[in-house]
């Protein structure tokens, strides 16, 4: 009996130390990620930004997923993009200028939220297109290359995002009104879809190239992130065509643009 006992506490001893281990990963990831946008920051090279970007989380996401940890795997994903968009942010409100510069989208966001508040019929930020070929891309590349080019295609995303962020708290009247507006709902959606979406798509690279076996206990978390994910990008279609009126009337209203 005290033999059972014995090997029944190492078992809850071994998941805590697991968990911790995987908290200073995670940490780690996080750290990287903003030195990475310092870094790119400081060069100013808008090809560049992406790469150092993901650099900053493959390693970490690779690990996970030959690993088979699924839902650490997802976990990263999204700590790396609430990290990478806080940290443009951040930085974004003492040199703005050099922000914009880094990043590949920077530009033609702003141009397009100011125009589309501007000038009526104008087309508003991540429209359809935006969201029907960014996610085919993104798919695609997280297929073919279990999950490096959905990273670089994310940080691209994720970056002009936190830059049109920036833009519109530099011209908002009052900080709580504007942050409810600073991502609009579609595109929020959309970033909330492929966070879920990514790793079941890497899976099939891990599989083919790298002989990951799947385990048949990871179907049911596979299939349903790839669910879930599936619902936010409808979602995020129906967000584009309810909410796109509404959120540029606030723009006018809470806004100087």
């Amino acid at each position: 009996m005290k033999k059972t006992s014995k090997t029944g506490d190492k078992q809850p001893h071994e998941a805590s130390r697991t968990a911790a281990l995987l908290e200073k990963r995670g940490n780690m990831m996080v750290l990287l990620t903003i030195a990475s946008v310092v870094l790119s920051t400081i060069v100013g090279i808008g090809v560049l930004s992406p790469l150092l970007h993901t650099a900053a989380v493959f390693p970490f996401f690779y690990t996970a997923m030959k690993r088979r940890d699924h839902r650490w795997s997802v976990i990263i994903v999204f700590r790396w993009a609430l990290a990478l968009f806080a940290t443009i942010v951040v930085l974004g409100v003492f040199v703005p200028g050099r922000v914009g510069t880094s990043l590949p989208l920077a530009e033609p966001v702003v141009r397009t939220i100011d125009a589309w508040v501007k000038v009526p019929g104008s087309s508003p930020p991540a429209g359809l297109p935006y969201l029907l070929w960014g996610m085919a891309l993104f798919l695609v590349g997280s297929v073919v290359s279990g999950g490096l080019i959905g990273f670089l295609v994310g940080s691209v995303a994720v970056g002009g995002a936190a830059y049109g962020a920036l833009f519109i708290f530099r011209h908002g009247f009052n900080i709580i009104q504007v942050a409810l507006v600073a991502v609009p709902l579609w595109q929020l959606s959309l970033f909330v879809a492929g966070g879920f979406i990514l790793v079941p798509a890497s899976q099939i690279a891990y599989e083919r190239f790298l002989n990951v076996e799947r385990d048949p206990n990871d179907w049911p978390l596979l299939r349903n992130c790839m669910y879930i994910g599936a619902g936010f990008f409808v979602l995020s279609l129906v967000f584009r065509y309810a909410t796109a009126g509404p959120w540029r009337s606030l723009l006018e209203r809470w806004t100087v643009l």
